[in-house]
């Protein structure tokens, strides 16, 4: 790990520490004697250390990573098991998913669970997004523009607050009750700084929203 990386992994183990430690105290002190105002602090708990636990695992997985060494990426078919691993949640839920799938990409080079997690992520905030809407659909296409591979994924769900849009890649912030927060971080880490790419996105309330993912396939082989 890079001591870049360190001093931020550092900084964003440190802010859910504090509010558990903050928590603690008033419990002990009496200050929070009610018991259902303990449960609430309880459970805030265990939502900070699962915040911990998850940044732990993604910084576990760097190092994993580094050791599997990249390989060949079929990015249809990362899409496609992604996709597979939400079937029954996407049936359940009536979403409709549409497919518009280059079969003449290229592959390129990079570490598969990495690409994976972040179509997961995708997959999962848009299944999110579409909670209460009609016809909802979720359409996901992969194409060739000059050297650059382009994934996205489009949601017809809820769309993202206009205030809210500048804070979607910080960690830790998050619309959802019992949302992490970093998912989108991660997302944004791993395409920009493992695979070189770009990560970015276009909302509109009770319209929807587009991620755009950009890979370029001219990458030093690791």
């Amino acid at each position: 790990i890079t001591k870049s990386l360190a001093t931020e992994l550092s900084h964003e183990i440190r802010n859910p520490i504090g509010v558990i430690q903050l928590i603690a105290e008033n419990i002990l002190s009496g200050k929070i004697e009610n018991t259902e105002d303990q449960k609430l602090y309880l459970r805030d708990i265990l939502k900070q250390t699962d915040r911990i636990d998850e940044v732990l695992r993604y910084f576990s997985s760097i190092e994993t990573n580094r050791k599997n060494g990249s390989k060949e990426l079929n990015i249809n078919k990362i899409i496609l098991d992604a996709l597979h691993f939400f079937q029954e949640q996407l049936e359940s839920n009536s979403v409709h998913v549409v497919y518009q799938l280059d079969q003449a990409l290229p592959t390129i080079h990079g570490v598969s669970e990495s690409l994976g997690n972040v179509i997961v992520n995708l997959i999962r905030n848009s299944i999110y997004a579409l909670n209460g809407k009609e016809n909802k659909k979720i359409l996901v296409r992969t194409f060739m523009e000059s050297d650059t591979i382009k994934i996205e994924v489009t949601d017809n769900g809820c769309g993202i607050d206009s205030n809210d849009r500048a804070k979607i890649f910080r960690p830790f912030f998050t619309t959802k009750s019992s949302g992490s927060g970093i998912g989108l971080w991660l997302s944004h880490r791993a395409i920009t700084e493992e695979f070189g790419g770009k990560f970015t996105f276009t909302s509109e309330v009770n319209a929807g929203t587009t991620f755009f993912i950009s890979l370029p396939i001219e990458r030093e082989r690791t």
